[in-house]
């Protein structure tokens, strides 16, 4: 039986976790520098910390390249773990350290939001070829239509435009001899 999910790895959770909490520490500061704060701005502040939070999960799962759902719950209690910090320091009580884990929750979903279909994978082996831009099926009429469309593509354009009208004059019956 083949294990679905991949193992866990540890060092992205850790990086991710100094990601998210880096940037919502670093905003906090630049908040603070700009007079933004929890006293004065009862509504903007809090809206402006989960803007900033989400930013930083959406950075930490692309810098990861996962979306699984087992990675975003290990970097929100990896952040509420750490957060337990300010309850040591005791800029936070232990009850409001406990209520802040519905705040880490809702940053974690619009992180998760902000990224998007982005990061879905591809099934290994598709059977049909996909789309360089837009991870969809081409559909037949994008498809080449023989190898020598192909080939032609492979080639500079001058090279191919050259064989592309020797090709035209000898299917007109115009001889190539004949042309300059």
């Amino acid at each position: 039986m083949k294990d679905s999910n991949p193992p866990i790895m540890w060092r992205a959770i850790v990086r991710g976790v100094a990601i998210v909490y880096g940037t919502t520490f670093l905003s906090g500061l630049a908040f603070a520098f700009t007079g933004i704060t929890p006293q004065t701005d009862h509504v903007i502040y809090p809206l402006l910390a989960l803007l900033t939070g989400a930013v930083g999960v959406a950075l930490a799962l692309r810098s990861a390249e996962i979306a699984q759902l087992s990675y975003l719950v290990a970097i929100g209690v990896g952040v509420w773990l750490l957060s337990s910090t300010s309850v040591l320091l005791g800029a936070q009580s232990f009850t409001g350290w406990v209520f802040s884990s519905v705040f880490i929750g809702t940053t974690l979903i619009l992180g998760r939001l902000l990224v998007g279909r982005s990061l879905e994978r591809l099934p290994a082996s598709a059977p049909y070829p996909i789309h360089a831009s837009s991870n969809e099926p081409l559909r037949r009429a994008e498809m080449p239509a023989s190898p020598s469309a192909v080939s032609l593509a492979s080639h500079s354009l001058p090279a191919a435009l050259a064989k592309a009208k020797t090709h035209e004059l000898v299917n007109s019956g115009v001889k190539t001899s004949e042309v300059g």
